[in-house]
């Protein structure tokens, strides 16, 4: 590795940020390598909470062997989380920067901990919304790992739930997540039960000795600028003399920030229709203060209000009157619109931006989601009251770096949330009113204004007794009892009753409103009806483009079913297919599929009166996030310059009439390179490579109603599967045809890679491996080499044994290969390779813990946590391998009940001698190991891609 030392930290952080480190900093590095990271990070608003990622992973480039691989920053609040990815990507960047010698020590120093030659130094991932398949942040767990998530997203698959995350894959999620993980848990205030949880789950398995052969635990380090009631720790760092000292820390910590407080006239609301008039006139008071503050001279004006409603509300008034830049910035986005709004608000109102004086003003209009950590340097604030801590947050991001002279802001509060009487406001409750009342009593007379220093260092603090009814009230999680864990691990199926773990994650009486992934497609039918046929061309057109998380909006269940209606179906997508279902059957956490003509999103913002039809975006997502090029030739979902000269194959089935219609598509296709001009941006890079001459494609016919049919064309990557997943629909047609003898040693080399990197005991990692040689054994049935040859029983006996087929993207020509090849309905391959395991002592004479290898083989599909599918074949066949020398056969009729139910106790017996987690992680590796394998079959750990 090249030589790297703790005296480069300067320059690694100077080359990355563009600034020397602070003192803190510095003393971070030293403190961390000579002893662990502390417990709190106590560091106020503007010193540069975020770089303690940095920090982190220069240790991880010094030290390896006593560092995390996954670094997790998770923080309550969607923008946040976007922000802190957006930093991630830049150091990812820098990394890679020749031009930057010490990043590129660093860079080469993390290179060497991932057995993928080539990849990136650290691999940045954002954890939105479940997605099922959408799982390409976990394709290298040896390989340094930058997440940004939501307490929901990271602590929901922590706890085997994962919001979105099919059955198969909760283990997956779950194993990766508990172990050879730093958390950063930001802002610990706003997630106390979560806090609550993870110390609870660590705890529990640092008194479990049988614990520490699956590799390195979980580390957690808090973080606030916000300390309260109940968070003090004895193991504190926090800043000293020497950063009081520092000429850049003494100007933001001494700014002043000071705010008039003024009373909107609203009314008492009892009605829905009078309480949106009130937001109206807090839209409006807000706009109002906004404007006065532009015209003053503000280029970079915050707006920060705490309904969705009223920033929409606010945003349009700002809109319609024209007099600057209006961003929206909501938890209710669409990630690929808020995308471009995070490369807007960086280019306007970041900390550091340079702002013309002459420049037009822009307004951000805001939620709650900015409170935190969010990196924005606004030189005017309105904001609407909130609990204290809230308020203070928001005002973090006015005069940030202190560089405004002044800085107006105002602080705003509804007549009918303030008196006696008002009912508790629903997110802040009693703390709301408590907060305007404490304002009111430290504010100064000024202009005939009633003001508040809010600067770091000059506001009035609360006593401790008053600061606990100037807070929202903790919310604490249930007692994590091992008999939760127990339910929870059993992943496939789901225990019935199933706890919920938003207990765990928002606490017992957590008010929060529950969430579903909302999709937007073009290409489907107005009406949901679940015909059998409408159900076949939904499925079709899903396995083409599968749903990803930069398409979803999350948007709340129940205003979801109020807007679909109370007698609708829905399109409910799974990692099963796609089924339609009535709204009232729909679930947290579930993805729905809509039509796009439908509407539902302004401005990228989930709106249910927005009546225009939404941008579908699935080919731009696609390529955005998972590097793979797809195309629908469909009117619908093209961009305008291409929709009314695109081709469509001919009615008739004729063989020549179809190749004539291919070659007409192909050189359609091949055209679209002199086209790129006439489309938009985004749509240029899908394009592009789709009318590569070069590029492979995969050409696929879909019907979408009698007599209407359509091309959907795949760009298949050089020596690449389309698709990589151990999901059960798609696992084996990834589109490349693999063999059998060759995918099973990819998969041991993988997993044995993977376990080493995760520094497994040595007995347990042959485990792995082992399982990894021999986990596809079942694949040489006949049947199923009839099924992956499109169901042909006579090329199945004449070919090579295979694992993968070069079929793609139709669940309806897999269920008819399945027919003609007569593979039984619910069979499972790997249960067969299980069978086939235990009929060969050389085999098991090679497994150090014989259950284990058992386990990994059973589950590697998902199944066996604790329950196998029970499926007697009617036909019994024998079956046999040759793999490393030896030759295991069996006969399918060995899966009987006794073999069935076998799993189930083996798999509690696991339970207990790893962990719930631990168990799961060495799933995962195998698993990720067969995921990499799968994505490019031949390139071996080390070996060039």
């Amino acid at each position: 590795m090249p030589e790297l030392s703790p005296k480069d930290f300067d320059a690694f952080m100077r080359e990355v940020t563009g600034f020397t480190p602070f003192p803190w900093q510095r003393r971070l590095l030293t403190r961390v390598l000579d002893s662990g990271w502390p417990a709190l990070l106590d560091l106020p608003t503007g010193t540069g909470k975020t770089s303690a990622l940095l920090v982190a992973l220069y240790v991880l480039a010094l030290d390896p062997e006593r560092s995390a691989r996954r670094i997790a920053l998770v923080v309550d609040r969607r923008i946040i989380v976007d922000q802190v990815d957006g930093f991630a990507r830049k150091v990812r960047e820098a990394l890679c920067d020749r031009e930057r010698p010490t990043c590129a020590k660093v860079g080469a120093r993390l290179r060497e901990l991932s057995a993928s030659a080539g990849a990136d130094p650290v691999r940045v991932v954002h954890l939105r919304g479940g997605i099922p398949r959408d799982d390409t942040w976990l394709s290298a767990p040896d390989q340094p790992t930058l997440i940004s998530s939501t307490v929901d997203q990271v602590g929901s698959r922590l706890l085997f739930r994962g919001y979105g995350v099919s059955e198969c894959m909760r283990p997956v999620h779950a194993g990766l997540l508990a172990s050879d993980t730093l958390y950063f848990l930001d802002e610990v205030h706003l997630a106390t039960a979560f806090e609550e949880t993870l110390m609870c789950l660590r705890e529990t398995y640092s008194k479990w000795p049988e614990r520490g052969g699956t590799g390195r635990p979980f580390q957690v380090v808090r973080m606030s600028a916000t300390l309260r009631s109940g968070l003090q720790s004895k193991d504190v760092f926090g800043l000293s003399e020497d950063d009081h000292a520092d000429p850049v820390l003494a100007r933001r910590l001494g700014v002043s920030r000071r705010a008039a407080l003024e009373l909107v006239k609203t009314k008492r609301a009892s009605t829905p229709a009078a309480r949106a008039g009130n937001r109206s006139l807090i839209a409006e008071a807000a706009c109002r203060r906004a404007r006065a503050a532009a015209k003053a001279g503000a280029t970079a004006i915050g707006v920060v209000v705490n309904r969705v409603d009223t920033a929409r509300r606010a945003a349009a008034r700002l809109r319609e009157l024209d007099e600057g830049e209006v961003l929206l910035l909501t938890g209710r986005m669409r990630p690929y619109e808020r995308s471009a709004i995070q490369d807007a608000l960086e280019a306007t109102a970041a900390a550091g931006v340079d702002r013309p004086a002459d420049a037009r003003p822009t307004f951000v209009v805001a939620t709650s989601c900015i409170e935190a950590g969010a990196d924005l340097d606004f030189d005017a604030l309105v904001t609407e009251v909130a609990s204290l801590d809230a308020v203070r947050q928001r005002f973090g991001r006015l005069n940030r770096l202190g560089n405004y002279e002044t800085a107006p802001a105002w602080v705003l509060a509804a007549r009918d949330q303030l008196g006696k009487t008002a009912e508790p406001d629903p997110v802040y409750g009693e703390a709301l009113r408590a907060t305007w009342d404490y304002l009111g009593e430290i504010a100064e007379s000024r202009d005939k204004q009633q003001q508040v220093e809010f600067g770091l260092s000059s506001f009035v603090e609360p006593s401790e007794e008053r600061r606990a009814k100037l807070l929202p009230k903790r919310n604490e999680a249930p007692v994590l009892f091992p008999s939760y864990l127990d339910m929870w691990s059993e992943t496939r199926p789901a225990p019935h009753p199933d706890p919920d773990p938003a207990l765990w994650l928002h606490g017992k009486e957590a008010r929060e409103e529950r969430d579903v992934s909302l999709i937007f497609r073009a290409d489907l039918c107005e009406e949901c009806d679940g015909s059998e046929e409408q159900t076949a061309q939904v499925r079709d057109a899903l396995e083409f483009l599968p749903p990803l998380a930069d398409e979803a909006v999350s948007v709340p269940l129940r205003q979801l079913q109020a807007w679909l209606g109370e007698d609708a179906r829905a399109w409910r997508w799974s990692s099963e297919g796609v089924e339609a279902v009535p709204v009232d059957e729909l679930r947290a956490g579930a993805t729905v599929i809509v039509p796009a003509s439908r509407g539902g999103l302004g401005a990228g913002t989930w709106d249910p009166s927005a009546t225009q039809a939404v941008d579908d975006v699935a080919e731009r997502a696609t390529h955005a996030g998972r590097e793979l090029a797809k195309l629908r030739l469909d009117p619908q979902t093209l961009p305008n310059a291409l929709a009314a000269s695109v081709p469509r194959p001919v009615e008739s089935d004729d063989p020549e009439e179809v190749e004539a219609a291919r070659l007409e598509c192909l050189a359609w296709l091949t055209k679209l390179a002199d086209k790129l001009d006439e489309v938009p941006a985004d749509w240029r890079p899908v394009l592009a490579q789709i009318s590569d001459p070069k590029a492979r494609r995969v050409l696929l016919v879909a019907e979408l109603k009698k007599g209407e049919r359509i091309w959907r064309v795949a760009v298949a990557p050089p020596k690449r599967a389309l698709e990589a997943t151990t999901e059960d629909a798609v696992s084996v047609f990834s589109g490349v045809e693999v063999s059998l003898a060759s995918h099973l040693e990819d998969v041991r080399a993988w997993a044995a890679s993977f376990a080493r990197a995760a520094g497994l005991d040595p007995k347990i990692a042959e485990d792995v491996a082992l399982a990894g040689l021999v986990h596809d054994l079942g694949k040489a049935d006949l049947r199923f080499q009839a099924l992956l040859r499109g169901g042909d029983p006579i090329r199945a006996v004449a070919g090579e044994p295979l694992a993968k087929s070069r079929q793609f993207g139709s669940a309806s020509g897999r269920e008819r290969a399945a027919r003609r090849s007569g593979w039984p309905r619910g069979l499972r391959h790997e249960l067969v390779s299980l069978a086939l395991f235990d009929a060969s002592d050389a085999l098991r004479e090679r497994a150090h813990d014989v259950d284990l290898v058992r386990h990994l083989i059973a589950s590697h599909h998902g199944w066996c946590r604790p329950w196998a599918p029970t499926t007697v074949d009617p036909e019994p066949k024998i079956v046999s391998f040759e793999v490393a020398g030896i030759r295991a056969e069996v006969s399918t009729a060995a899966l009987d009940d006794e073999f069935l139910n076998a799993c189930a106790s083996r798999f509690r017996r696991l339970c207990r001698r790893y962990g719930w987690h631990g168990l799961a992680y060495l799933e995962a590796l195998l698993r990720l190991g067969d995921h990499r394998a799968s994505r490019e079959p031949g390139a071996r750990p080390g070996a060039e891609s």
